[in-house]
């Protein structure tokens, strides 16, 4: 997305989307109003024509909008999993330290928990940012090394190991997975594309003839509302991490609170 949209997130969603609508609705009337002034003196009617084209268009721009409202909610659901899913690995990860020698299955643990401390207090805030945090990268290598160092000294523990070693590439694919959902976003062109229909969809409605001015504002004002407030929608819901509408890491905070309380 680079710096196309992404400085939405830094504006409450309320304020944002009240003050996108508030500008459509007064573009929409300002172009009507331009376009009656300069076609005031003509009395053809453009109905027939128009209605036709315009219901084309406009079609055109909802399924485009239905269906990036349905990938974009698609994919924070999908981040929400990863986060999950994350989440249950460290915390089988953990569990499963109970049947290894406490000289092994202490440090794990304490890195366990020291990675889900940094991932909740600190990654957690630089998402939001469109960063990560050095420390919870550590942390999570650490647990890598810690595991990797284990040598089992029979084949219940050489079995644990591989469930521990299945349990740690998990997690880390996972965290993998997260950052790369904070990155990936619509490109600006695919933004660029939705405007410049949505501004053709309400200029059509200029061409036509309503003998109420005041119904004829209305509706303009009423399409231009309802498509800024789906663009709004898209996105807020466009990087799952950021904005007021995010993730939390409700998923981490469980696995927290079990570690410390076994620890």
């Amino acid at each position: 997305m680079g710096a196309f949209v992404e400085w939405i997130y830094g504006i409450p969603t309320w304020a944002f989307a009240i003050s996108a609508i508030a500008v459509a609705c007064f573009l929409a009337a300002l172009g009507l109003a331009l376009f009656q002034r300069v076609t005031a003196r003509g009395n053809i009617t453009h109905n027939d024509v128009a209605g036709p084209i315009v219901a084309t268009i406009g079609t055109i721009l909802a399924v485009i909008l239905s269906f990036m409202v349905v990938t974009v909610w698609q994919g924070f659901d999908q981040s929400a999993a990863t986060v999950q899913n994350e989440a249950a690995a460290l915390g089988n990860l953990y569990h499963l330290c109970e049947t290894l020698p406490k000289s092994f299955a202490t440090p794990l643990r304490r890195d366990i928990v020291l990675y889900v401390r940094a991932v909740v207090y600190r990654e957690w805030p630089e998402m939001q940012r469109g960063s990560s945090s050095d420390l919870a990268r550590t942390r999570a290598h650490a647990i890598l090394d810690q595991v990797a160092r284990f040598h089992p000294t029979d084949t219940r523990q050489a079995a644990l190991l591989a469930s521990m070693l299945d349990l740690t590439n998990q997690f880390l694919d996972q965290r993998r997975i997260r950052l790369f959902e904070n990155q990936e976003s619509i490109p600006p062109v695919l933004w660029g594309m939705m405007l410049f229909i949505a501004c053709i969809t309400v200029g059509g409605t200029y061409l036509f003839r309503v003998q109420n001015k005041r119904a004829h504002y209305a509706m303009t004002m009423l399409l231009a509302a309802t498509i800024v407030a789906t663009m709004v929608v898209i996105a807020e819901l466009d990087l799952p991490f950021r904005g007021d509408i995010h993730i939390a890491p409700t998923a981490f905070i469980r696995t927290r609170l079990v570690a410390n309380s076994q620890l």
